[in-house]
């Protein structure tokens, strides 16, 4: 099994400067296992930490109330605000996951899906440079359902959809998640542009982005109603989108998309490996309150972006991407920013996918929230 070189252990360890844990001792033995576990993270720690006195003194650490999550992950986000110097731009790229596991686990809860675990909501810092160089993380929030959530609950009856708008809920993590990383960069006003996929369109979200002037720029996912500007009736934003004037084109190569266990949404569908022409568009439209909405404006004015495939190849989907942001769209080199900010949006699944299989975080045999996950969690929310 290749192990990677000291300078990554060496790294690794130096996220950790500084941690608070109350005890000398508690901080050289957290110091010892990370520097174990980062020199082959995808072993299990038996075969890592292969001094019985080690491997104890981790499950220890693991149970240990003097140890919170909150307290682990603060060197790391202080770190990142280091490394953010200089940048006068960084993206916060904003996204949740869920973990399964198998077998029984004291704590964990539903999901959304089958089988039980936690779920997860990060905010990966990530250079806007060009190089979308994964910074860090700025926040993380997890939880664990312990009943059905809200919206599930609608669905069944149990709660009236006006009453659901009312009630927290897990759409304010997306909220939640951007004051978290505003407040670790001391609030440096108009530094983050907020990166999110179209989970987050929600008009309350874009409402109050717009009210605490953050930048943003998030994937539409409704065909929201428009604001009648004028003589023009506007009826929907695909529609007029649609209708837009080309301002641009970009060759794009696509990658394989796998068939996955379940597809839900047209976009998932695998499809082979090809080159695509998208026709670029952009244009500024006013969004028409929803009815659920209430303590909003009537109406918000976002600028939109549009790339979409020109000469599909049978039986294909076309490429869409709707972007909604607060970013400016005079120019080509505005609008063709947009899209290569929302591009940077995949180095957090990339982050996933190093946390699930490069370093087997599922297939780990602790048996409790606690050590899974929890590490005496106080910011994350137990139900839903």
């Amino acid at each position: 099994m290749e192990r990677h070189p000291s300078s990554f252990v060496g790294s690794s360890v130096a996220e950790f400067d500084g941690v608070a844990l109350n005890d000398a001792r508690r901080v050289a033995r957290l110091k010892r296992v990370v520097a174990r576990l980062a020199a082959a993270p995808n072993l299990g720690f038996p075969r890592t930490l292969v001094d019985g006195c080690d491997l104890e003194g981790f499950y220890r650490l693991l149970r240990n109330e003097g140890v919170s999550f909150e307290a682990l992950l603060s060197p790391h986000t202080k770190a990142t605000v280091k490394r953010m110097t200089g940048l006068e731009e960084v993206l916060a790229v904003h996204d949740s996951s869920e973990f399964h596991f198998v077998g029984k686990r004291s704590g964990l809860g539903r999901l959304k899906k089958e089988g039980h675990g936690f779920t997860g909501h990060f905010t990966l810092a990530v250079a806007a440079d060009g190089s979308r160089a994964p910074l860090g993380m700025l926040a993380t929030e997890l939880w664990v359902r312990t009943k059905p959530c809200l919206s599930a609950q609608c669905k069944a009856g149990k709660i009236p959809y006006r009453k659901l708008r009312l009630l927290p809920n897990e759409q304010d993590r997306w909220l939640r998640g951007v004051s978290a990383a505003e407040a670790a960069i001391d609030n440096a006003e108009g530094r983050l542009i907020h990166v999110m996929d179209s989970e987050a369109d929600d008009y309350d979200i874009m409402a109050k982005l717009l009210q605490d002037r953050r930048r943003w720029v998030i994937r539409l996912c409704q065909d929201r109603a428009l604001a009648q500007l004028g003589a023009t009736k506007r009826r929907y934003a695909k529609e007029f989108v649609a209708k837009c004037r080309v301002v641009c084109t970009r060759r794009v190569h696509l990658s394989r998309r796998a068939r996955t266990p379940a597809f839900r949404r047209k976009r998932q569908r695998p499809r082979p490996e090809r080159e695509a022409i998208l026709d670029i568009s952009a244009t500024t439209l006013a969004f028409k309150r929803p009815q659920y909405s209430t303590g909003q404006p009537a109406e918000i004015s976002v600028n939109v972006v549009c790339a979409r495939e020109r000469n599909v190849p049978k039986g294909e989907e076309p490429v869409e991407w709707i972007l909604i942001t607060t970013e400016p769209i005079k120019t080509r080199a505005q609008i063709l920013k947009v899209i290569d900010i929302y591009r940077a949006r995949w180095v957090v699944e990339e982050f996933f996918k190093a946390l699930k299989t490069g370093c087997a975080f599922e297939k780990r045999r602790l048996e409790s929230w606690q050590s899974v996950g929890g590490m005496n969690v106080r910011s994350g929310r137990r139900e839903r």
